[in-house]
């Protein structure tokens, strides 16, 4: 929910700043949970990396929650 709410937040600067725009300026956010998706740092790192290039494969201005 908060990882959505991020997304629209910067859509809408960016949309509100025309040279934002011009550029391109999008965000893509990966997600993870402890103890869901690991304890450590480096394990939940990972996770969230993986799931950072699912969402950006899916397009701009997204996020994708780790998944097995």
């Amino acid at each position: 929910e908060v990882a959505g709410k991020i997304v629209k937040l910067v859509e809408a600067f960016v949309s509100d700043h025309q040279e934002l725009s011009r550029l391109g300026v999008s965000v893509s956010i990966g997600v993870t949970m402890a103890p869901n998706h690991g304890f450590d740092l480096e394990t939940l790192y990972e996770k969230a990396d993986t799931a950072l290039y699912v969402a950006k494969e899916k397009g701009k201005n997204q996020y994708c929650l780790y998944s097995e």
